[in-house]
């Protein structure tokens, strides 16, 4: 009789916690409806579910009918999405190969990455890996081995200059940077290139800042275009190095949620200084909160195509299983009052019309816009508002004809393969020829001496194609800027490939003109 009278209490208080958790159960019946769906579900279905995945499924359809950057993300997503944030691509080897023949060649490597501090170099031969002789094995079958989820470490035996020595790798974090470039285009103008906002964008920034600095730079242009955006809180810090003291970078604004203010401090490292600022339409989010302040206080000039328009404020919530829910909860507005975001199906109508105009690679100033699409900057400059984003203050935009032996050459995979043979081959001499990406860029006579190495290779793979009697430009640049990737570091591609950047000329030309001063952009003490 005790025991029962003790399972009955037992059962009693059981029914009053849960009913006490359901009165404080935030999604009310809703959510009770759901619980039990997937109750009967488990227990009455005809067939085995998977309720794990059912859930999954009904979380993702809720936040398909939200906004479009409302998101479920799983566990696996989580860690993808936290790493990236912290400026890491995930765990991994940190090199990548080609198949030359028989032979797996290194042609990159990742900088600071598990590979670069166990050794391994550009041009290294991977002749095993774990005892395992890769002569003659498939490419698919190398990547299967080194990307095994449950192998940690590596030994590799490798062949350099013909010498034979062993590397040990542990897989770990390959680092993902936030500055990808940062060199001197001229003894004045230098480059920086932010390719996404992570939490250590400053702590490569700034380095690089001060290391232009100490070359002589006067003028800087700031590329943002692909940057997707990511850590606003950074670039509010990148913001502060180009603001002055007490001058607004953003707001954010949002439903239950009160407005708060961001404003520069007095720590910037380029508050005085010609500055350019080149975007696209990949532009988005954390980007164009900061060029949106730029803009807004005429200390830039900005140069590219109208951003993604992307002005969200979103928070990530965990869901108890590893996996989060992102949410929209508010927007950032420029210190002008703008709002960033652009509707979709508006961003097809509002500034149609204007198009064309857009495309004459001219002042967006100079067009004439009904007052709705006009805005001022903090000077009173005015600046076209468009249907959210950032609309640049030079429309710039260049599209290169489409050569058809150009792709039909990378379609077949043969100029990268001509690439990777040749660097292989003459990797010491070059190395020991140019010091400098410039100069082997530069270099006519290297250029056609290897540009008839290309013709003979090209007719033994394809020896009925019908070339044409000059190789395309564009293709020549692509071939010399993949040789320079393979060469040196990571700055050495981005500084071959913007030899034939029409926009970076633009910038450099605005830079060496007397457009800040047109179009009233701050620069001087």
């Amino acid at each position: 009789m005790l025991k029962f009278l003790s399972l009955l209490f037992l059962l009693s208080m059981t029914t009053w916690s849960l009913s006490a958790q359901v009165d404080k159960y935030s999604a009310g019946v809703n959510g009770q409806k759901l619980d039990w769906f997937l109750y009967y579900l488990d227990n009455y279905y005809v067939d085995d579910v998977d309720i794990d995945s059912l859930t999954s499924i009904a979380v993702r359809s809720v936040a398909a009918h939200l906004d479009p950057f409302t998101v479920y993300q799983t566990k696996e997503e989580v860690e993808k999405q936290t790493n990236a944030d912290k400026g890491y691509s995930g765990k991994a080897v940190g090199f990548s190969f080609y198949m030359l023949k028989d032979t797996a060649v290194v042609t990159y490597v990742n900088d600071k990455g598990p590979a670069d501090l166990a050794g391994l170099k550009r041009g290294d031969q991977v002749l095993t890996i774990n005892g395992e002789n890769l002569t003659h094995v498939h490419y698919s079958a190398i990547n299967t081995v080194i990307n095994d989820r449950e192998v940690e470490d590596f030994t590799l035996d490798i062949l350099r200059n013909g010498f034979p020595f062993e590397v040990k790798i542990t897989k770990a974090l390959v680092p993902w940077p936030s500055v990808n470039s940062a060199y001197m285009m001229t003894s004045t103008i230098g480059y920086i290139k932010v390719g996404k906002f992570t939490l250590k964008t400053m702590e490569e920034f700034v380095p690089s800042l001060s290391y232009l600095k100490s070359l002589g730079m006067q003028e800087l242009i700031l590329d943002l275009r692909g940057n997707n955006g990511g850590v606003v809180e950074q670039a509010y810090q990148l913001a502060d190095q180009f603001l002055s003291e007490g001058q607004l970078v953003y707001a954010e604004e949002g439903f239950n949620k009160e407005r708060k203010e961001h404003i520069a401090t007095a720590q910037g490292g380029w508050v005085y200084g010609k500055l350019a600022i080149l975007q696209n339409e990949y532009t988005a989010s954390a980007s164009e909160v900061f060029i949106g302040a730029l803009q807004d206080w005429d200390r830039a000039v900005v140069l590219g195509t109208t951003t993604y328009g992307k002005g969200l404020i979103q928070q990530s919530y965990k869901l108890g299983d590893g996996s989060n829910i992102r949410i929209t909860i508010g927007r950032y507005t420029t210190p002008s009052g703008r709002a960033l975001l652009r509707t979709r199906a508006e961003a097809e109508d509002v500034m149609l019309p204007y198009r064309e105009a857009l495309k004459a690679n001219s002042l967006t100033s100079d067009l004439t816009l009904p007052d709705e699409l006009i805005t001022k900057s903090k000077s009173g400059r005015s600046i076209v508002a468009g249907d959210g984003g950032i609309v640049p203050d030079i429309h710039y935009i260049y599209e290169p004809e489409i050569n058809s032996f150009q792709k039909d050459m990378n379609d077949a995979g043969l100029l990268y393969q001509f690439v990777t043979e040749y660097i292989h081959r003459e990797r010491h001499n070059i190395m020991k020829q140019y010091t400098s990406v410039s100069g082997l860029m530069k270099d006519r006579m290297f250029e056609a001496f290897m540009l008839q190495e290309l013709r003979k290779f090209l007719e033994q793979n394809r020896p009925f194609y019908n070339m044409p009697r000059n190789f395309p430009d564009p293709m020549i640049y692509q071939i010399k800027t993949w040789m320079a990737s393979q060469l040196w570091h990571d700055n050495a591609y981005h500084e071959a490939d913007n030899e034939d950047d029409r926009l970076l000329w633009r910038a450099r030309e605005v830079m060496e003109g007397t457009m800040h001063d047109k179009l009233g952009i701050q620069y001087r003490k």
